[in-house]
């Protein structure tokens, strides 16, 4: 009103026209480069071409979210892929506020790890860590927002590598091995092959995580970076940036090399198969093939030396296949397995 003088104005005085300058804001058109080639379209009548400009800002836009900008052919040892899986429950959503969420993803994982141990249920014990893992993940981001713009302290590193850890243990199925300890996640009864392979890559994952938050990422995007680099068995890289369209910077992934390499030598699983006719349970020997997760099926596929070994391991991916948290069916497990194994 101060601005147009309507307090002192008689009638409707006030024009359209007057009223459209005033609530409408300037339209400002960034500086574009790389114009050499003029062609048709609005921006290029005035010398410029935005197309590169315009794809640099959206890609910087899209991995600061973890989004790939480009395809390429990875080489990376997946521990586990969400070939099947499909979103739990518990992945659906998330609350706005870290620490409340932590504390919805504690008593999911309660609830879980009383029904596995209740039912003798595996694969949901395993999926109540997970869970764990996840809320220790957000609870450390809730914390983390307090320090925004600083390296990790010493507690920082220590909730870092306690929950990296956790999911990787996760990720690779021995999660259960672990135990926590004041809240800290520690190897419990793993092989100390298995222990030393999952501590090491949480520190490596916890130095780029430090590295970023310094650099002023939002941490709720480290804690998805680092998520994913744990899940998919990949090497965190960090982009410092000072492009104002990006928060301190952005993360991408190694194509190449594995975070954790050999895992499907390091985290075999144990197979109970029934004796002929007979119902009683032994342990395979250690020449026979494990049992196959969808991160090591294809690595044990290939490393099966007769027709009978290799058979053995397509059954055994198609029976995980048919258990939760991925319950297919008998006859979609069966495609799905050649799909996986490339057969």
């Amino acid at each position: 009103q101060g601005a147009l003088g309507l307090e002192q104005r008689k009638g409707a005085s006030v024009t359209a026209k007057q009223l459209a300058e005033f609530v409408t804001p300037s339209m400002k058109i960034p500086e574009v480069t790389g114009s050499e080639d003029v062609a048709g379209g609005f921006m290029r009548l005035f010398g410029a071409e935005p197309t590169d400009e315009i794809k640099r800002r959206s890609d910087a836009l899209l991995s600061a979210q973890g989004i790939p900008t480009d395809v390429k052919t990875s080489t990376v040892e997946l521990p586990k892929t969400l070939s099947g899986r499909g979103i739990r429950e518990w992945e659906l959503y998330t609350l706005d506020d870290p620490a409340a969420d932590a504390k919805r993803l504690m008593s999911v994982s309660q609830q879980m790890y009383t029904q596995a141990n209740e039912t003798g249920n595996k694969a949901l014990l395993e999926e109540a860590y997970e869970v764990r893992a996840a809320a220790d993940t957000r609870l450390f981001e809730a914390k983390s927002l307090q320090n925004s713009g600083e390296i990790y302290n010493e507690v920082d590193v220590q909730r870092s590598v306690s929950g990296l850890t956790a999911q990787l243990a996760a990720a690779n199925g021995v999660a259960d091995q672990g135990q926590y300890q004041n809240g800290i996640y520690t190897t419990g009864t793993m092989a100390s092959e298995q222990a030393n392979a999952l501590t090491e890559a949480a520190n490596v994952v916890t130095k780029v995580a430090s590295q970023a938050r310094a650099a002023g990422v939002n941490a709720s995007d480290i804690s998805v970076a680092t998520a994913r680099a744990a899940r998919e068995n990949r090497i965190l890289i960090f982009n410092p940036s000072d492009d104002p369209f990006v928060s301190g910077g952005t993360f991408s992934y190694g194509e190449a090399d594995s975070l954790i390499t050999d895992v499907s030598t390091l985290f075999p699983a144990t197979v109970v198969t029934p004796q002929g006719g007979g119902g009683a349970s032994t342990q395979q020997n250690a020449a026979s093939p494990v049992n196959v997760t969808i991160g090591n099926a294809v690595g044990q596929y290939n490393a099966a030396k007769t027709a009978s070994a290799k058979a053995q391991v397509q059954s055994s991916l198609q029976q995980t296949l048919q258990q939760p948290p991925y319950s297919m069916s008998s006859a979609d497990a069966v495609d799905e397995a050649k799909k996986i194994l490339g057969i």
